[in-house]
């Protein structure tokens, strides 16, 4: 009996050995700038200034883009790891929804979803305390329908500035975002974009040429 339980408990850990050496799979592929997602079929096109990383292909967080060369603020220029760094996030899922009111709950402060709570472990703006809204407008990509939401929030960091610095120093700021719905079919594709504020009219100048590159090509004919 002994002999065989230990048979099993090896077994077992090389079950466990091929499980942690297979490679998760991924949302999708990467092929020079363009991300074709491989469950949906869509693709995006990014330029050299984004790094784009692909997620787990079972989570409804499809893809992240994070801007490689970006403008620190003057109070960052000595501690330069304090800057958020310029991000794109994009979220894919059913729901019965049009894009506005889509987009409103995520903005409401009392509507509560299983789905909303996992948006907003990612999607930062929404997240921060005192978040004031610019509103939202249509936004459409090809035959894609959608909303846009905009707003800011401010925050106070203190940084250090050395390993000496006791207390550090008080910096004032804010960060910049939007979250873009667009709705194909049943599908919502959710896009979060966040800068520090200062610079977001120019990273959401590059975003939204990721965006409206959204493209869904057709199957092959067989």
């Amino acid at each position: 009996m002994k002999k065989l339980l230990t048979l099993v408990a090896v077994l077992l850990l090389a079950v466990g050995s091929v499980d942690a050496g297979r490679k998760r799979e991924k949302s999708g592929t990467v092929d020079g700038r363009v991300y074709t997602d491989t469950k949906y079929g869509f693709q995006l096109t990014a330029d050299d200034n984004w790094n784009m990383k692909t997620l787990d292909a079972d989570g409804s967080f499809r893809l992240v883009l994070t801007q490689k060369k970006y403008d620190i603020p003057p109070a960052y220029l000595s501690t330069p790891d304090y800057t958020k760094v310029p991000r794109i996030i994009l979220y894919v899922d059913t729901t019965q929804m049009g894009a506005f009111p889509f987009v409103d709950s995520l903005v409401s402060k009392s509507f509560k979803s299983k789905q909303k709570s996992e948006m907003l472990r990612e999607f930062e703006i929404l997240a921060e305390p005192e978040v004031v809204s610019h509103g939202r407008t249509p936004f459409t990509v090809g035959s894609d329908k959608g909303a846009r939401w905009d707003g800011h929030a401010k925050y106070m960091k203190v940084v250090q500035i050395s390993a000496s610095d006791v207390g550090g120093k008080r910096v004032n700021g804010a960060y910049s975002g939007s979250v873009i719905a667009l709705k194909h079919d049943n599908l919502i594709l959710v896009f979060h974009i966040i800068s520090e504020e200062t610079f977001f009219q120019t990273v959401n100048a590059e975003a939204l040429k990721i965006i409206n590159s959204l493209t869904w090509p057709a199957p092959p004919t067989k």
